[in-house]
């Protein structure tokens, strides 16, 4: 009878030592990976993680921004990282099926994790929307500008430490788009913030 009890017992403590286990799985991040991820599968994961978080900004721009250049700007912009992201989930799926997603991307000797990259998106959406009129437009430029120097290190860290070349050429692409979406930002910027300075000087004057 001792021993019967004894064996219940314990198989009642390998059960509920399994349960546990399912439950802590159940409840970590999807995005957690314990080893360093290929560096291609590090540009794909965090790149298009990069890129939704894009798009919900200019989607947000489309419908806030006063300046008219600004919601078509953001509607292009979202388009086209929308292109980009399955693109890079179709070579996800076809080379990359079986490996576990990365959880941060290295660069430059440093680590971005998706964790930090996912408190950044939330404060920038914050911000903006909190933001109205030009102070939204002058708010998306100085965020869109910076997400897009980040895109820009993601994409010269790929080209560096990539393997396939369908993504090094990707890479190359992206540099180009981003530095010309930088360009157009900065004389979107002057514009807003000239007519930021001609109502304030006008407001001052009654």
């Amino acid at each position: 009878m001792k021993r019967t009890s004894v064996k219940s017992i314990t198989l009642l403590a390998l059960v509920a030592l399994l349960a546990f286990g399912a439950s802590a799985l159940a409840h970590e991040p999807t995005w957690t990976a314990v080893h360093d991820s290929p560096p291609d599968v590090e540009f794909i994961d965090m790149m298009m993680m990069h890129h939704q978080q894009g798009i919900e900004m200019a989607r947000l721009a489309e419908g806030k921004a006063t300046l008219p250049r600004l919601k078509e700007f953001a509607r292009k912009s979202a388009e086209d990282q929308q292109l980009d992201m399955e693109k890079l989930q179709g070579i996800r799926e076809q080379h990359f099926a079986n490996v576990p997603k990365a959880d941060k991307m290295r660069m430059n000797g440093k680590a971005m994790t998706m964790r930090e990259m996912q408190r950044m998106s939330q404060a920038d959406m914050q911000r903006l929307q909190a933001a109205s009129g030009a102070e939204f437009d002058h708010a998306f430029l100085d965020i869109y500008t910076k997400h897009h120097q980040m895109a820009l290190q993601m994409s010269r860290n790929e080209e560096a430490r990539g393997e396939r070349q369908e993504l090094k050429d990707m890479a190359r692409e992206t540099i180009a788009k981003q530095t010309r979406a930088i360009g157009e930002m900065r004389e979107m910027k002057r514009q807003v913030s000239g007519a930021r300075n001609r109502t304030d000087g006008h407001a001052h004057k009654h």
